[in-house]
């Protein structure tokens, strides 16, 4: 018989005593598994077992030579780090996930605050704010409920814009032009701060054309395409609707929504911006880095 100095001290802590050499195999079996066990299954067997504190897998198996059993070898992987490992992966995965809930939660009762007020209200410019802010704080709750919901750190961006536009489509009258939503391309993961910045800009570029790209519109068209680069990824909106003037839309409401815009894509996503507006339609198209390039 051999073993070696790992063994010994493994079967010292679980009171053994020494040497170990020279003894049956059987007899310092850690398992419960029995010599005609072994001896039936003709192959291996796989067992874990726990002794004087450490969580062990047994490979067991007899030693044959022309169907005929000489002796009995027995391999102990200490697998008791793995484990702690893996346990303390779990403590930080429900962790993170309780964080992201509450985080919903709370978005989501900021919405309700902010919708009872401007039930309460009757000035229209409060109603109008009010469903603005509503609209921004929907869209970074929809990261958080996702996040929640598959207790990942990782979000689908196809999946994200997805949900924007049902929240967008759940929040329209049916007075109100009626807008045809497409989502194409590749799919990206985002971690959580990139995804509630895109789902912003997403968001804001969305209820832009919605206010001015579709007057006297009975049916709009938004459109989102998704490019994964090597280094880089890019988000297009492209709407169409009747365009607008650069020089006119500087200096009005929208203007300062484009102008957060450009902000959040350049000191957020450290990406660029590109604005193209005409008859036919707006097209936005900014970037962001790649989650795999930011961590590095």
């Amino acid at each position: 018989m051999f073993a070696n100095t790992k063994a010994e001290e493994l079967y010292q802590e679980a009171g053994y005593s020494m040497p170990l050499v020279g003894r049956n195999v059987i007899d310092l079996q850690l398992t419960d598994a029995s010599r005609a066990e072994i001896l039936g299954q003709n192959g291996t067997i796989k067992k874990e077992v726990e002794i004087a504190g450490h969580i062990l897998e047994a490979t067991l198996s007899g030693i044959w030579e022309e169907e005929i059993c000489h002796g009995f070898a027995a391999v102990y992987r200490d697998k008791t780090r793995v484990r702690q490992l893996e346990d303390e992966v779990a403590s930080r995965v429900a962790l993170i996930h309780e964080v992201h809930h509450r985080v919903k939660n709370n978005l989501q009762t900021i919405i309700s605050l902010v919708g009872l007020e401007s039930a309460h209200s009757k000035d229209a410019r409060v109603k109008a704010f009010a469903r603005t802010i509503t609209a921004h704080v929907r869209s970074m709750n929809v990261t958080y409920e996702l996040l929640s919901r598959t207790g990942s750190d990782h979000v689908s961006l196809k999946f994200l814009l997805e949900k924007i536009c049902d929240n967008m489509q759940e929040n329209r009258s049916q007075e109100e032009c009626r807008i045809v939503t497409q989502i194409a391309g590749d799919d990206v993961w985002l971690m959580e701060t990139t995804a509630s910045t895109v789902a912003l800009i997403v968001n804001e570029l969305i209820q832009n054309s919605l206010k001015y790209a579709f007057p006297d519109r009975e049916e709009g068209k938004i459109q989102m395409q998704i490019e994964r680069g090597p280094r880089y990824s890019w988000v297009t909106v492209r709407d169409d609707g009747c365009g607008f003037d650069n020089k006119k839309v500087s200096t009005s409401s929208s203007g300062l929504g484009l102008r957060l815009i450009n902000s959040l894509v350049r000191s957020s996503l450290h990406g660029e911006i590109f604005t193209d507006s005409e008859h036919g339609g707006t097209r936005v198209r900014f970037s962001f880095r790649n989650q795999e390039e930011t961590s590095q």
